[in-house]
């Protein structure tokens, strides 16, 4: 067997793993950074395990840069810091564009900066390697919604992972993943947010040799489904254009 494809083999088992830290990254989910600016985001979190006693979050931490093409339209970079201590995956790195036509301060809601509704969506890829063979590359999609007064910004939404890397050539190779979070914007340039995930509610994930917290726990049954995960976020702008 080569050894790409024992890479590969490594990686059904491991992707599920992995994909679950992707709905973990974004801070600003319906609101953009602007023309021209940038800015940096730092997330802290994931899905939820007991294999050490109580409950705890996965602590993977994800660092990133964004950068507004558009006034609705953003590309961000980030990458995980934890994977280089997970075997074999040493670099875990994530690109995204993200769209969100409808917000505070543009278009029908340009007299209203601070309140309103806001709506959009995602396209990302997540890179995967152990820099020996090759990269294995997963897109998702995302949408959310929510409703900005002033400092607060609550929104919910569904990310839609697709992980071709199933162990056991599995054809459920759509991940779903809703989640529902608060942006608390701090001032123009920085902002915090809470997030709460349900990771791949359609996939039954028993057997699993990771302890996860699920909302449908059902062991007589053999089934275990949406691993519950929970994160923080901080983002900051600089550079900001006049």
């Amino acid at each position: 067997m080569s050894s790409r494809t024992k890479y590969f083999l490594h990686c059904g088992f491991l992707l599920t793993f992995i994909m679950l830290f992707l709905s973990c990254t974004a801070t600003r989910q319906v609101r953009t950074i602007g023309k021209g600016n940038k800015g940096m985001d730092v997330t802290l979190g994931g899905p939820f395990f007991t294999s050490l006693g109580p409950p705890l979050p996965m602590p993977n931490l994800f660092v990133g840069g964004r950068y507004g093409l558009l006034q609705d339209l953003d590309i961000a970079v980030h990458y995980n810091l934890t994977a280089p201590i997970i075997p074999g995956i040493p670099l875990d790195l994530i690109t995204g564009i993200y769209w969100v036509p409808i917000q505070p301060g543009i278009r029908r809601q340009e007299d209203s900066p601070d309140r309103g509704w806001g709506a959009g969506g995602s396209f990302a890829l997540q890179w995967v390697t152990d820099f020996k063979s090759g990269f294995v590359v997963l897109p998702a999609f995302e949408l959310a919604g929510g409703f900005r007064y002033r400092w607060i910004n609550p929104f919910v939404g569904m990310a839609l992972g697709l992980n071709f890397y199933r162990p056991h050539d599995n054809t459920n190779f759509v991940q779903v993943n809703p989640f529902l979070g608060t942006e608390f914007i701090i001032r123009d340039r920085a902002s915090l947010s809470l997030k709460c995930t349900f990771f791949d509610i359609a996939y039954n994930l028993y057997g699993s040799q990771v302890d996860w917290v699920y909302i449908v726990d059902n062991t007589e049954d053999d089934r275990k489904y949406g691993v519950f995960g929970m994160s923080l976020g901080f983002s900051w702008d600089f550079g900001r254009s006049k």
